[in-house]
């Protein structure tokens, strides 16, 4: 799967020297961060009701855990620095390519469900994470979701470790 937005967005990056970042509020950046979290956590939650194997299984779990503490921290720093959750053109791309692919693994068989599950894993990982770094980090103006979002991008590179290793495992 690859996001239409964002390959557009990348594309149009790639073609300039010096890129205008994408422009974005502080609550739409966020808001995009809550989408990719919602997303992941639905992903984990198929999974965990179909997955066989013991590397999708765990892997699922972990995310489970990972993004309902991101997607309730993400809301509390919202709720705390006064940042509406505004939808944006991102949010909606990236809400649109992962409910796709959430389609995409409850058609899958059980016997491919697992395998399924994880490359989309890597992914949808792949792609939050050139998100929080070519488009979330540099649009965001508020210091200390700046800051989360970096820590956050630490988490993203450690999930997308995982989700390969998972895959070869598998």
């Amino acid at each position: 799967m690859t996001p239409i937005l964002f390959t557009a967005l990348l594309t149009l990056s790639a073609a300039h020297a010096d890129p205008a970042p994408i422009a974005l509020t502080d609550g739409q950046v966020a808001n995009v961060l809550v989408t990719i979290n919602e997303n992941e956590l639905d992903s984990a939650k198929i999974a965990l009701k179909r997955a066989k194997g013991s590397a999708a299984k765990s892997y699922a779990k972990e995310m489970k855990t990972a993004q309902e503490k991101n997607l309730k921290d993400t809301k509390d720093l919202a709720k705390k620095n006064k940042l509406g959750l505004d939808s944006s053109n991102v949010s909606k791309s990236i809400d649109k390519d992962a409910g796709n692919a959430n389609k995409e693994i409850k058609k899958a068989k059980d016997a491919d469900f697992d395998k399924a599950y994880l490359n989309e894993q890597v992914s949808l990982n792949q792609n939050a994470l050139d998100t929080l770094n070519k488009v979330l980090i540099p649009a965001t103006h508020d210091p200390e979701l700046k800051r989360y979002l970096e820590a956050t991008t630490k988490d993203m590179e450690t999930q997308l470790d995982k989700a390969k290793a998972a895959t070869a495992a598998n």
